[in-house]
Formats: structure tokens, sequence, C-alpha cells
């Protein structure tokens, strides 16, 4: 087994230590494991590495002009909030319509929804977008409604590194999608549709069906005393952090999370994961995690008879989550046309992550360009351990490595490997790429303590840069003294 390690610089040291050291490295890892090539995207940056990647194969699909109505500033504010839950021809979208696009190109769009999105986000999308198709094949063609009038834009271009958007929405589907980094959020995000119940390609179709299943259960198990405080209507009611609402006030409405039991939590809990979990599970935890740590915060309430399937409207509200789901009266039956809202006050299209990445550079600040880490970590340094996917390679104790400008040569006997570091900007753990004299590429984060410096490296470049310091499957952990 031939293994490239990064040392500080992303060498190869099973090149430079010699073969008969290479041949003693390779019996000493034989019993671990070949780490299993995932099938799908399994960590938040191989994720947003996707969505990245769908996004790029939306861009270089569409010719100059599709590319200019596609295309805004990040810091478009006008664009950012021009999402609305009524129909295009009362409230026009920026972007690109879907209906102008080619069957490749839409597929395109999709495919980028794909990369967000769990499978069961995915499917209440296509769902929603099927519904509008409906109800325009109901009214006799004689409203704006199809599947054609579904617009897509983005804000920013794709990136790992820098906050980016995209944005894809129509008549009751607004889907604002910040990512900064590895992470992301969907706040604001409108969802419900209009019909809600229908059929298609001869197949039944209940929109938002397991998240109202379990909105009934939650009240149906308050007792007497607490539906008192839980019911603060007798009626539904709209929406108030729907469109054009810019400032999220949430209110302590209904019934506090904790003061209800622990079975009735979780039931709050699986209502909330029902909104939440339409992306996929590395980011939806992220946001679950630090909702229900809020619950001491957070608040339920109910409009209207709790019958179940009757016309009701509920509201969760905590410093995380504002989230509301109403009927309404146009149509005739108010519980066939929904709007839902979903919104984290404290981060509504990613101000709090935004604020998290320069809160980052301003911490890595000397250290963005390596000038002032280069300057720190200058001269020889002598590994002290050297671990490969779990296994302490003593054969690596001692060789030194040397730090010259950007260049480093790593010496193990008489072979010896110079690579080049490129460091990232306002990346924590700072992460550095290294390239050897012979076209290796290494990916890598670094840690300076003092005359200590650790650094681990992801064995296979395409998996990314490590997300922590540790030596697990696929990769390197290797921790240098001051010689």
């Amino acid at each position: 087994m031939k293994i490239s390690i990064c040392l500080l610089a992303s060498v190869l040291f099973a090149s430079s230590i010699g073969t008969h050291d290479a041949d003693s490295l390779q019996a000493q890892t034989a019993a671990t494991p070949a780490p299993k090539t995932a099938s799908a995207p399994s960590s938040a940056a191989e994720t947003v590495a996707e969505i990245v990647k769908a996004g790029n194969a939306l861009i270089e699909s569409l010719d100059d002009a599709q590319y200019q109505k596609l295309q805004y500033s990040f810091t478009d504010l006008e664009q950012r909030d021009r999402w609305s839950n009524l129909p295009t021809s009362t409230v026009p979208r920026g972007g690109i319509r879907m209906g102008d696009l080619s069957e490749k190109q839409r597929q395109a769009v999709w495919n980028l929804i794909k990369a967000t999105l769990s499978e069961t986000g995915y499917q209440q999308v296509v769902d929603n977008v099927n519904g509008d198709e409906t109800l325009g094949r109901n009214s006799g063609g004689r409203m704006n409604f199809d599947s054609d009038e579904f617009y897509v834009s983005f804000l920013g271009e794709p990136s790992t590194e820098t906050p980016w958007m995209w944005q894809f929405g129509g008549h009751h589907l607004a889907i604002n999608c910040t990512i900064v980094g590895e992470n992301l959020t969907l706040s604001p995000t409108l969802t419900g549709g209009q019909p809600m119940r229908y059929e298609w390609e001869g197949k039944p179709v209940r929109q938002m069906e397991l998240e109202l299943d379990t909105a009934y259960k939650l009240i149906a198990s308050l007792s007497k005393e607490q539906l008192e405080k839980a019911i603060t209507g007798n009626r539904y009611v709209d929406i108030v952090y729907g469109p054009g609402v810019k400032s999220i006030n949430v209110k302590p409405e209904g019934i506090q999370a904790s003061s209800l039991t622990k079975e009735q939590q979780d039931l709050l809990t699986k209502l909330i994961r029902h909104r939440i979990e339409i992306l996929k599970p590395v980011h939806a935890e992220k946001e679950m995690k630090a909702i229900i740590d809020g619950y001491e915060s957070t608040w339920f309430s109910w409009y209207g008879p709790t019958e179940n399937s009757s016309a009701a409207t509920y509201r969760i509200q905590g410093p995380k989550i504002a989230m509301e789901y109403s009927p309404q009266r146009l149509g005739g039956d108010p519980t066939n046309h929904i709007h839902a809202m979903y919104r984290d006050p404290s981060n509504d299209f990613g101000v709090a992550l935004i604020k998290q990445l320069g809160d980052k550079k301003k911490s890595a600040s000397g250290n963005d360009d390596g000038a002032q880490l280069l300057k720190s970590i200058q001269g020889k340094w002598e590994i002290a351990e050297a671990n490969v996917e779990g296994t302490v390679i003593e054969a690596m104790k001692g060789s030194v490595s040397e730090i010259t400008g950007n260049k480093i040569v790593v010496s193990h006997g008489a072979a010896t490997t110079t690579s080049t570091m490129k460091f990232e900007h306002g990346t924590n753990p700072l992460r550095f790429k290294s390239t050897s004299t012979d076209d290796q590429i290494g990916l890598a984060i670094m840690e300076l303590n003092g005359d200590e410096m650790t650094v681990c490296t992801s064995i296979d470049p395409a998996s990314g840069h490590p997300q922590a310091f540790e030596a697990g499957p696929g990769l390197v952990l290797i921790k240098f003294k001051r010689k």
C-alpha cells in the first residue's frame, strides 16, 4: 500500500523515506482497512463541494445572455428580497425562468436542488412545483400557474469559501439557500402549496403530510390546562414571518417548550424535524441541536380547532426558529391552500454565518497571506510522532523538515522531497495546500503552539481538507517539535 502523506507541505513521505522503510510502513499499516469510498457526501464540506459543483455545472450549461440573467452580486439586497408566495405575474421574480431553459438546463437546476436538499426535501419541492402545474391545469389555463413559472438565481459565485446563495421559487415556493464555507441555511424559506392534495400521474400526493399529522398528535397530547395556554385563537390566521418581513421579533406566545412533558417535547422535536430535515442530515442536525438547546425560550401556539384535518394555524417561535403553518381561504378549502414559513431569527440570509466567517478572518489576520505564519515556522522541525490511520509509524520519528520561505524540504536519510505551501485565507483550523516538485497535491490543516506544530492531512486529496486534528481512517497526523 503506497500512501501519500503531507509532512507539513503534503509531501509523499512514502517516496522520501526509501524503499526499505516504505516496505516497513506497508507492513505496519496492512492491518488498517482502507477507508471506504462513500456513495454520497457525508461531511458538511463534502456536501457543500457537491453543491458548488452542481452550481458550476448549471453555469456552464448557460449561454452568456442566460448567465447574465442568473447572476447577481451577493450584496444585491433587492434581488435577495424578491421572493414571494404570490404568482410571478403579480410579483415578478429575478433570475432565469424555468420555462426558458432547455431540458438539459432544467435538469441542471434540479441537480443543484438535489445536491443541497435531502431526498425528502427534494421531493417536497417537486410536489410543490407539480401542485402548481395541477392548479394551472384545473384553472383551464386562465391563471399563470405552471411548472414553467419558477425562477432560479445566484447571488455571488458558487464557492466553498466565499459566501454566496441560490434562490429557487415561484407561486407558493421560495427557497433562499445561503452558503458560507461548509455551512448553509435555508432561512428564509417558504413552502406549502396549492393544492396540498392532488393526483399526479395517477398517484395521490399529500404535501407536508407527516408534519401535519405530527402537529395534530402534539395538540392532542396536551392536557386541558396546557391547551388553555397553547390555543391562542379560535380561527386560523395568516403567517407573520412571510415575504417583506425583515425584522423577526419572536413572541412568547402559547405554551413554553420547556414546560412540556418528555413525550410532548419529543413530538415537538419531531414536528420541527419535518421542516428542518428538508436539508441533508449533516446540516439538519446542526440546526436541530441549536433549536433544541433553545427550548427554554421556545413557544408553541395554535389557532383554530384541534380536530384532525381541521383548518388550524400553528407557530413555533424561539431563538433559532420561527416556523409557521397557515391555511388560506382562497380556493374554497383552506386546508388545501397552505402558506408555511421557516426562518432562523439569528441567521436570516446567513447573517450569523457571515459574521462568524468575518470573526475567523480577524482571528487569523496576519496569517491570511501566510506571511506572519511563515515567519513563525521558518527553520528546522523534527517529527515527534507520526500516525497513519491510527497506526504510529516509528520509522518517521526524528525525520527533519526545513522551511525556507514558502518552500519545505523533508529529509529522511538520504532522500529529500521539496514542496510549496499555499494557505487558505480566514480558515479555522488553518488550511493549506501544497504542491511537490513532482506535482503531488496535498490538502492539510495546521496548528501552531509555540515550538510545537501539528499537521493533519487527508491521504486522498479528493476527500478534501481534514475537519479536525485526529488520526482516523483516511488521515495522517504529524506532530513536530522545533529543532
